[in-house]
């Protein structure tokens, strides 16, 4: 594949600068779009301005949703414009917030895709750096130029691919698909995680590198650190017919798109709003646990994941005697406010409600056991009754 001649786009900027100073550091000046960026001497941080502009450049996704949090959780947050530099400066380089970007843009397209080798504490996978090194190899047999990322954690691999024009994001999945088949190893994570966006739908979204424990590296190198500047100026973005040239190598047809399937219109109850008992409660005190929750606090949680959130809202639901049918609702409406796709599938609902109950009565039978007591109080909620009388029924049988 030929060498990409990288075209500058001048990044966006904030539409109000929050002091003086900040507007005297801004280091863009209008440019012609066919030459490079350039960065005026009067920067103060030049090497920051670069990598912060060649971040804005390279992993362009949808200009007005934005990935925040750290290096456990992240949130959805709505833009009013698009990611600026000074934003990426301040926040993401400055390890103040982590930001994040949804790659599916609205005609279902992408700038850029990854592979994501995760080798968590929880899911362990000690060749996670075996299989992106090998993924790594076959992607240049294929003529094609990665960049890879040690993770936010420090464990975990990103294998990145960027694109000169706008890609299907079916293609981008079905190239990494088949790359991996090609390797015998079974497919991580993949970004875009969708061939095709429902309507209103966002997608999920991915971090940025460079915050926390991320660094460039160069697999052939014994996954020597490359400086951020020198890694981004390296990416060479690959054009259409070099994706249908790898395809063809990897007997990867790519004439038949996926069928999109077809979303029916939701109903009253699919489309819930949260309950009005619900609404109250959080309103009746701001600094209740549950208000905290519901504004995605997450102290006193050793998991800061929003999987558990929603299970401690879930449990102090449960304690407030809100009906299950009503938790149901209010989880489907918190997910949708943070931009949580798994909250999406009343499946996954279903399951933390009932895992909430378990927990509940487990908790609850250990306190009956200091007690010496096998009895439930009168009064509790018909569902916890039933996994209590289940609970127990067990603990005798064993």
């Amino acid at each position: 594949m030929s060498q990409h001649k990288r075209n500058s786009v001048h990044p966006s900027t904030c539409t109000k600068a929050t002091d003086e100073t900040r507007q005297q550091r801004l280091p863009f000046k209008k440019v012609d779009k066919s030459r490079s960026v350039k960065i005026t001497p009067n920067s103060k941080y030049p090497e920051k301005d670069k990598t912060a502009a060649l971040l804005i450049q390279l992993f362009k996704g949808r200009t007005n949703d934005l990935l925040v949090g750290d290096a456990s959780t992240m949130r959805h947050e709505r833009l009013n414009s698009p990611l600026c530099v000074e934003q990426i400066i301040d926040d993401h380089l400055a390890q103040q917030r982590c930001l994040g970007v949804y790659p599916v843009r609205d005609d279902a397209s992408v700038f850029f895709s990854a592979a994501d080798f995760d080798d968590k504490p929880t899911r362990p996978d000690p060749a996670s750096r075996e299989k992106a090194a090998a993924a790594v190899a076959q992607l240049k047999k294929l003529g094609l130029h990665p960049l890879v990322e040690v993770s936010t954690s420090g464990r975990g691999v990103h294998v990145w691919l960027f694109y000169g024009e706008p890609v299907a994001a079916w293609i981008a999945r079905r190239c990494w698909f088949h790359v991996f088949e090609s390797i015998r190893i079974s497919p991580p994570e993949i970004f875009p995680r969708q061939d095709y966006l429902d309507p209103g739908k966002i997608g999920n979204g991915i971090r940025l590198p460079l915050f926390g424990r991320s660094h460039f590296v160069d697999v052939e190198d014994d996954w020597r650190m490359i400086p951020p500047l020198s890694a981004l100026t390296s990416v060479r973005r690959i054009k259409l017919d070099a994706i249908h040239a790898a395809a063809k190598t990897l007997g990867c047809d790519l004439s038949k798109p996926p069928e999109q399937k077809q979303t029916k219109r939701a109903t009253p109850r699919e489309r819930c709003e949260l309950p009005p008992c619900v609404a109250q409660l959080i309103a009746a005190d701001s600094e209740s646990l549950l208000a905290r929750r519901w504004r995605g606090e997450t102290e006193e949680l050793r998991d800061r994941s929003r999987s558990a959130i929603a299970f401690s809202i879930a449990i102090l639901l449960i304690r407030a005697y809100v009906p299950t049918t009503e938790i149901e609702d209010a989880l489907l409406t918190w997910c949708r406010s943070v931009g949580y796709e798994k909250g999406s599938k009343r499946d996954w609902i279903t399951l933390t409600i009932q895992n909430a109950y378990d927990q509940l009565c487990s908790d609850y039978l250990q306190q009956l056991r200091r007690r010496r007591e096998l009895n439930l109080r009168v009064g509790l909620p018909l569902s916890i009754r039933r996994a209590h009388s289940a609970a127990v029924a067990k603990r005798r049988r064993s």
